[in-house]
């Protein structure tokens, strides 16, 4: 007797890469009312077992296919949907698609969707679960992400980036940095000012920082500060970037005896550069500056982020675990549950 909806013991859950579709599965896909997920090649199918007995995997160009059975599946649906088996660890986009799927399925086989229906919404239950407390603890190890967060931007700050140039273009990181302090709405910048080593440089990065500004793009209104008015421009901003090499030039040597001869203390400065040789000249010339953060202090951050993130990959593997077992065992999981079944699975 077939059952009323798809249980995780009888599901089968089948990837595979493909660039050209075959037309043998389409029209088997559509015949079987199957849902998926899909990318530009990755394919990820869900049915049950009796469905996947004519699956034609036969017709695939290389014949490669796998294909996981019951609590095997329904574990890598959760791994893939937290972003566990990203490239980037913690990216989603797949589950995007995921969701995408199950919209397209709803809304061509409303019938049939309502077999699989409990199916999903325990994966979309069980993945929020994880992600809120576990998933919620991954830093970012992004190099201008951990500048914004040493730094303390708070909302409606004022913003100055040192900035840097190359053959008459904007530096990536220079440009990302740009982005990064005006996009996250709890501290994006009240207006952002830039400066370079010289004029000519300076209005470089002003002119490509108001075109994304006017583009409508996340960065807000943008001033101009040369080099000439670092005195000035010391006192007026809230947080600073330098987003340069250090090599103990004139300009250099500029920017660490302005800061430190400022009047005010409630702003900060960050060094961004992280070649280690040019950490070494900038942590020996800053020193114990007040309100400075070194590039030798970023590095150690993104160091120690890349370690939590392995602890929290493998907190999120166990709680994939504990999960599906209480799936299995008709049980709702829980925090309280997982809490008693993984020992340390949750900070306090």
């Amino acid at each position: 007797m077939k059952r009323q909806s798809l249980s995780i013991q009888d599901s089968v859950v089948a990837e595979f890469r493909t660039s050209a579709m075959p037309e043998s599965l389409k029209n088997w896909r559509t015949k079987h009312k199957v849902p998926f997920a899909e990318s530009c090649e990755r394919q990820i199918w869900y049915a049950d077992s009796d469905t996947f007995f004519t699956f034609p995997v036969k017709d695939l160009p290389d014949q490669s296919c796998t294909l996981l059975h019951g609590a095997d599946g329904y574990a890598f649906l959760m791994r893939l949907n937290l972003g566990l088996l990203s490239q980037k660890i913690g990216e989603v986009n797949i589950k995007g698609q995921f969701y995408v799927g199950w919209q397209q399925m709803n809304a061509a086989y409303p019938e049939r969707a309502r077999y699989y229906g409990q199916f999903v919404q325990s994966i979309v239950a069980d993945t929020r679960l994880i992600s809120a407390n576990i998933m919620s603890d991954l830093k970012s190890p992004n190099p201008v992400l951990v500048a914004r967060d040493l730094i303390g931007q708070r909302e409606n700050e004022a913003v100055l980036i040192i900035g840097q140039t190359s053959n008459g273009q904007v530096a990536k990181r220079t440009d990302l940095m740009g982005r990064a302090c005006s996009s996250n709405t709890s501290s994006k910048a009240s207006h952002v000012a830039v400066m370079g080593e010289n004029e000519r440089e300076t209005d470089i990065l002003f002119d490509h920082f108001m075109a994304l500004s006017e583009s409508g793009g996340c960065i807000p209104s943008v001033e101009k500060i040369y080099p000439e008015n670092i005195d000035q421009a010391f006192e007026l901003y809230d947080r600073v970037y330098w987003v340069r090499p250090f090599r103990e030039s004139v300009f250099d040597r500029s920017l660490v005896t302005a800061w430190r001869q400022r009047q005010r203390r409630d702003n900060a400065m960050i060094q961004l550069e992280l070649d280690d040789s040019q950490i070494l000249m900038s942590d020996s010339s800053s020193g114990s500056i007040p309100g400075f953060v070194s590039a030798g202090q970023v590095k150690q951050e993104l160091n120690l982020r890349e370690l939590q993130k392995i602890g929290v990959i493998d907190r999120a593997s166990k709680a994939v675990d504990a999960v599906t077992r209480l799936r299995m065992d008709g049980i709702q999981p829980s925090k309280r549950l997982l809490a008693t079944q993984v020992p340390d699975l949750f900070y306090s």
